[in-house]
């Protein structure tokens, strides 16, 4: 499960993630951060990363 429905853990620690990006208008505040494991956060940048090309 994801889109923020995360439930997954993963030894290699946890990241926060801007659900909007800074750069995109979004805030460091609680409502916009969320906790994914490391693979996950990377995964998603990728995913993101992919979408904008």
């Amino acid at each position: 499960m994801n889109k923020y429905g995360v439930t997954h853990f993963s030894s290699r620690g946890l990241d926060v993630h801007h659900i909007q990006y800074v750069s995109h208008g979004g805030t460091d505040h609680e409502s916009n951060l969320i906790t994914l494991c490391r693979d996950c956060h990377r995964k998603e940048h990728s995913r993101e990363s992919n979408e904008i090309e």
